[in-house]
């Protein structure tokens, strides 16, 4: 595949999952969900931003053609990069979480239509067809490299998301039941951050030994 192809496949699987998240009005009965669509969405914008950075804005850096493309395509992905920390720093039932999504969409809509309607076009009158298929392959083998490196960067920060909500909706269940004098509810509600812990503490087959 072509490495113009390629990006532009990751930039079509970004676009849909913020159209997952923002169909959501994000509440403690959906959280789970909007959490592990974010943790998604966070793989797919760092992996895509590493490769580029590592394999496919260096081979085109020597041609002097592409320079302030792709200097500014440097600035986007640090601005991009800071928000997705912000946010997994944030509330995800708040209205800040929800500007800040808001936000990083936009610069995320910026950076793929200056990528697809300036520097691909420049890049497929550039190089051969020969050549975009072999830095696709490059591209394709460092996505294999650095995704558990991605993904062991972020349970750190879903982590925090989802713990500090499961507590709050521990705390508000253990209240009600004290309140109630059912001891059954308190009991469901504390196993809700017990489920969050093990959710945390047992990750996904790939990304275990990173």
């Amino acid at each position: 595949m072509e490495a113009t192809e390629l990006l532009i496949q990751d930039h079509n699987r970004v676009k849909k999952l913020f159209i997952q998240l923002e169909a959501q009005s994000v509440t403690n009965a959906n959280l789970a969900m909007a959490v592990q669509l974010f943790g998604q969405l966070a793989k797919e914008l760092s992996l895509h931003a590493i490769v580029e950075e590592q394999n496919f804005y260096p081979a085109l850096a020597a041609q002097p053609q592409f320079s302030a493309l792709l200097k500014d395509s440097y600035h986007e992905h640090a601005d991009m990069k800071m928000m997705i920390g912000e946010l997994a720093q944030l509330d995800a039932t708040s209205k800040e979480w929800k500007q800040m999504l808001t936000q990083l969409k936009q610069a995320v809509e910026h950076h793929v239509q200056d990528e697809e309607q300036k520097l691909f076009p420049q890049v497929r009158e550039k190089l051969s067809i020969s050549q975009l298929q072999m830095l696709g392959l490059q591209l394709e083998q460092a996505k294999v490299i650095n995704l558990p490196g991605v993904y062991s960067s972020l349970p750190m920060q879903i982590e925090q998301l989802v713990l500090t909500e499961a507590a709050v909706q521990a705390s508000d269940g253990l209240k009600t039941a004290r309140m109630m004098g059912n001891a059954e509810t308190g009991n469901q509600s504390v196993s809700l951050k017990a489920q969050a812990e093990d959710m945390i503490g047992n990750p996904a087959p790939h990304a275990s030994g990173h």
